[in-house]
């Protein structure tokens, strides 16, 4: 049984994107797994996702909130494979959820090592609670400061642990493919396509690529 979680926070996102994540999961892993959902709200997610509650005095923020994911009292999970909402399943994902000897990461190349100093993406991770525990205590020692001094979660993962990073040639991106471009990437051979925060930016094109590869979907 592979073990796979998503989280949803605020209301950017709702549970018809944890719905579409479960779907895409069903057409693209041959494992049996179950998808997990950490969450703040599990109104109208599908009866079929563990729901996992945020905490209710919850003093983190926005993509912050990805450090729960450290939380081995929250999770209480082994080793599992975590999922933005803002991801494009397109093919069997099977070799992704088998990365579970090291925290794993995205290669970021569209992050130009001269503007930024993280090359990473924690839109797909791979994490053991037990393993990978140190994260969420190195993070809470002062919380403040870590979120002052980097960008994202992915910038404090980079500024401060080693990790792994997944085969690059199985993701891109729908906003920068893999040269600076004003195209909408579509390269079906792909595993994932990331859509990097599409829905907050561009929210007229962010269900496009959704529906073209997954027309049968049945909304709720």
């Amino acid at each position: 049984m592979k073990n796979i979680v998503c989280i949803k926070w605020g209301d950017l996102y709702s549970a018809e994107d944890v719905n579409m994540l479960e779907y895409m999961l069903k057409h693209n892993v041959t494992y049996q797994f179950q998808l997990y959902c950490l969450t703040d709200d599990c109104f109208n997610i599908n009866k079929s996702i563990e729901i996992i509650s945020l905490p209710k005095e919850n003093d983190l923020e926005g993509h912050w909130n990805k450090m729960y994911l450290f939380n081995k009292n929250i999770m209480k999970l082994d080793n599992f494979t975590y999922f933005d909402l803002d991801v494009i399943i397109q093919n069997n994902i099977d070799d992704i959820l088998n990365y579970d000897k090291r925290l794993t990461l995205i290669k970021a190349w569209w992050k130009k090592s001269e503007v930024w100093k993280n090359t990473f993406n924690s839109s797909v991770l791979s994490i053991d609670t037990t393993r990978d525990a140190y994260i969420w205590e190195r993070f809470i020692e002062n919380t403040d400061y870590h979120m002052c001094k980097n960008i994202g979660d992915d910038d404090f993962l980079f500024n401060n642990f080693e990790f792994d990073h997944y085969q690059q040639s199985w993701f891109y991106s729908r906003v920068y493919g893999e040269e600076k471009t004003k195209t909408r990437y579509y390269k079906p051979e792909k595993k994932i396509c990331l859509l990097n925060s599409m829905k907050k930016f561009y929210p007229k094109e962010y269900y496009r690529l959704f529906v073209e590869l997954y027309p049968e979907y049945q909304y709720q």
